[in-house]
């Protein structure tokens, strides 16, 4: 699958830090990055549990999930 990144989301995805945050305003793919994140990471670490967490259950369902395909 091909997806087209911004600069920042792929520093973000290619970052090697042990931690590291994409902090930007709305409409600039926080979302996309962060799902690319967890399916990058169940992929090489499969047996891991992981915890994906929203300010409220409406952004949860209505983005972050949605976004995942997952809801």
């Amino acid at each position: 699958m091909e997806v087209e990144l911004l600069p920042k989301q792929m520093d973000f995805l290619t970052d090697t830090h042990k931690e590291c945050a994409l902090v930007s305003g709305i409409g600039f793919g926080k979302t996309t990055s962060g799902s690319l994140f967890v399916i990058n990471e169940t992929a090489n670490y499969p047996r891991v549990p992981g915890l994906i967490v929203a300010n409220t259950y409406t952004q949860l369902t209505s983005a972050t999930l949605n976004n995942l395909q997952i809801s």
